[in-house]
C-alpha cells in the first residue's frame, strides 16, 4: 500500500495532485473519506483529473475529463452566437472552440467557411445605407438652389448651390465605392 493518499473535492471530484502522507495511529492507517489511495493520472492540458467513485462514494481510480472552463465556444449553426464554458466535460453538440473569422462564416466539414455571397450582399447594403444618408446633404443643396431660383430669381447663386451638390455627390460616390 502507498505511504500517501490524494484527496479530492467532494463536489467537483477534482483530485489534488499533491500527495499527502498517510498518518498512523496504533498501527492503523488514517486518511479521510475523500482519499484516493492510488496515484492519480498525471495532469494534462485541457483536462482535469477527477476521482472515480465506487457505489459507496469511495475513490477507486482517476480519469481525465475535458476542461474548457473559461474558454469561448461558438455555435456552429450561427457563428454570431458565442458563450463562455462554465462546466467540465466535452463541448456541447453544435458548438466549437474554433473561432469564426467573419460574421458570415458557415460551419462546413468541421471548419468555418466564409459565405462570400452573404458578405458581398452585406457590404452592398452597408455602402447603400451610407450613400443614402450622405445624399440627404446633396438633396438639401439642390432644394436650396431650387428655392433661390423661385424666391430670389438669382440664377448665379442657385447655380453655385447646384455645383456644390454635384461636387458632394461625386465625393460621396468616390469615398464609398461599391464592393
Amino acid at each position: 500500500m502507498s505511504e500517501q493518499y490524494w484527496d479530492f473535492n467532494e463536489e467537483t471530484l477534482i483530485i489534488n495532485q499533491n500527495g499527502l502522507p498517510i498518518k498512523k495511529r496504533a498501527g492503523q492507517d488514517l486518511y479521510p473519506r475523500t482519499a484516493l489511495l492510488t496515484k492519480p493520472l498525471e495532469p494534462k492540458d485541457d483536462y482535469q483529473v477527477l476521482a472515480v467513485l465506487d457505489a459507496n462514494g469511495c475513490a477507486i481510480d482517476s480519469e481525465y475529463v475535458e476542461d474548457h472552463r473559461g474558454k469561448t465556444i461558438y455555435n456552429t449553426q450561427d457563428c454570431k452566437q458565442s458563450k463562455i464554458v462554465e462546466k467540465l466535460g466535452v463541448i456541447e453538440d453544435d458548438w466549437t472552440l474554433l473561432k469564426p473569422s467573419t460574421q458570415f462564416d458557415e460551419w462546413i466539414d468541421s471548419e468555418w467557411v466564409t459565405n462570400e455571397q452573404m458578405e458581398y450582399e452585406a457590404q452592398v447594403q452597408q455602402v447603400d445605407a451610407i450613400r443614402r444618408a450622405l445624399y440627404l446633404n446633396v438633396d438639401a443643396l439642390r432644394n436650396k438652389a431650387a428655392m433661390i431660383r423661385v424666391l430670389e430669381a438669382d440664377e448665379t447663386k442657385a447655380a453655385d448651390y447646384d455645383e456644390q451638390a454635384k461636387a458632394l455627390y461625386l465625393k460621396i460616390r468616390n469615398e464609398n465605392p461599391w464592393p
